[in-house]
This record gives structure tokens, C-alpha cells and sequence, in this order.
């Protein structure tokens, strides 16, 4: 199996859910670690889920998130 790497960087200017990765088929993926950054002057809730193909989602971390900060660092499982 060939490795693969991937970095990617979102600006989520929405409340609804959305993807930010998604596995091919012919891989199995490690998710090394995941960053969110919130600078407005209000509280955001933030989650991360994962969804199994054909399952439904399981929220692996939550975290509200105040001004200026930086959160979901390890560990992500809690």
C-alpha cells in the first residue's frame, strides 16, 4: 500500500457540519491531529465526529472554544 499524506486547512464560516476529510476506498487512514482556531468575540462550540460508510457519526472530542483560543490538541479521545 502506497502512503499517502495529507495537510489541509478550513475556514468553516458556517454552524452546519461539515466534511474535512474523507477516506478513499482503497485506504485506511490515521488522523495524526486536528486544530481549531477561534478568534471572534463570542463562545463556538466545536465537535469532531467520524462517520463509518453506511454508519452514523460518533463524536470523538467537543470542546467550547472562548476568544483566541486553540484547543483540540491531544489527547483528541476523551
Amino acid at each position: 500500500m502506497t502512503i499517502r499524506y495529507k495537510s489541509e486547512t478550513f475556514d468553516l464560516t458556517t454552524t452546519n457540519v461539515t466534511t474535512v476529510l474523507t477516506c478513499p476506498s482503497d485506504a485506511t487512514i490515521i488522523v495524526k491531529s486536528i486544530q481549531a482556531v477561534h478568534d471572534t468575540s463570542s463562545n463556538v462550540d466545536t465537535h469532531a465526529l467520524v462517520t463509518k460508510s453506511g454508519g452514523s457519526a460518533v463524536k470523538i472530542s467537543y470542546e467550547e472554544l472562548n476568544k483566541a483560543t486553540v484547543n483540540m490538541t491531544p489527547p483528541v479521545m476523551k
